[in-house]
């Protein structure tokens, strides 16, 4: 009997991401659709096993490489895994991070904030991965959305940053709940983004379903017509018996995005990208006027091809999902 096919990259993550799940191997050989010989046979030695992926090749870094790695940590005090992607740099974060750590000019001065995952949260994200890598949504058709907030003294946890320890530290002045803040909705697909929708007091899933019909009806008929798929957040205004009878009364088909996985939404890039812009070199505002106008102003400047980007990236995040075991 010929050998059976080779166990894809997704594949081989999946197995790694679910035995550290805790569970069996017949239930892994159920989750992805392989016999349990394939699943034991790969398990036994996940490095040398002869339907394993391989990488081409040892990239290393130069020391050009090194420099922009600094500088840009530097100038931006972004994350290894920013900087990483930025750059292009054919090596992952953790190198990147090696060379920020050996840099006696750079200090990090606090770590990074992720959303707290429990085993289920995992278990779905590495179910979410696995399915929509192999036979996942036609991404080209998703219409990705969130909130935001915005406050005038600056995004919050904003104020830590790689410091060039050669300079003087940034200073920011500090009001009282960030001297006040501003709340919008929008949402991108991969063939532009919606105008931006300024909340306003309380929402409720009533103000929810105004914002949908005003900001992302227009924008999906105007690319997709009723062909597209809709990601959100798993809020509860977002997910009520009143918003379910408001899709199904629009013919709105919902992605179904796991939770706490903000990694898994692109337009979570576009906020940030959002955010340098607003409070580039250190910007405050005086009123919540000035912080909209500054908001739309560089919506503006978030342009498709960057969008495009963003979007044909979500392969590549489920599959770190799955590297990193569902992290």
């Amino acid at each position: 009997m010929g050998k059976g096919p080779c166990l894809t990259e997704a594949e081989t993550a999946s197995i790694l991401a679910y035995r550290d799940c805790g569970l069996s191997m017949n239930e892994i050989a159920d989750k992805i659709g392989r016999s349990r010989r394939v699943v034991q046979n790969f398990l036994k030695d996940p490095e040398n096993y002869g339907c394993n992926y391989s990488k081409s090749g040892n990239p290393k870094l130069t020391e050009r490489d090194e420099r922009h790695i600094i500088r840009e940590a530097s100038e931006s005090g972004a994350s290894s895994s920013t900087i990483q992607r930025e750059l292009d740099l054919p090596v992952s974060p953790r190198q990147v991070r090696r060379v920020l750590a050996a840099s006696e000019h750079l200090n990090w001065e606090k770590m990074t904030k992720v959303p707290k995952l429990e085993d289920r949260h995992i278990s779905k994200r590495i179910d979410y991965a696995t399915k929509a890598m192999e036979s996942g949504p036609r991404w080209k058709n998703v219409i990705f959305s969130d909130e935001k907030k915005f406050n005038l003294d600056g995004p919050d946890g904003f104020q830590y940053y790689w410091r060039d320890l050669r300079t003087e530290p940034r200073t920011i002045f500090s009001r009282h709940s960030g001297g006040g803040s501003v709340q919008v909705w929008a949402a991108i697909c991969y063939h532009g983004k919606s105008e931006i929708a300024f909340l306003s007091g309380r929402q409720t899933s009533e103000t929810y379903g105004r914002t949908l019909q005003e900001y992302l009806l227009p924008f999906a008929d105007k690319f997709y017509g009723s062909d597209f798929i809709f990601m959100q957040d798993n809020a509860s205004i977002h997910c009520s018996n009143l918003m379910k009878q408001w899709f199904e009364a629009h013919n709105v088909e919902l992605l179904d995005h796991p939770a706490n996985s903000p990694d898994l939404n692109p337009i979570e890039n576009c906020w940030a990208q959002l955010t340098r812009l607003v409070y580039a070199n250190g910007k405050q505002y005086h009123s919540v006027e000035e912080l909209k106008t500054a908001i739309a102003e560089n919506w503006k400047r978030i342009d498709v091809p960057s969008l495009q980007k963003l979007i044909d990236s979500m392969p590549l995040r489920l599959r770190d999902v799955l590297l990193n075991r569902g992290a």
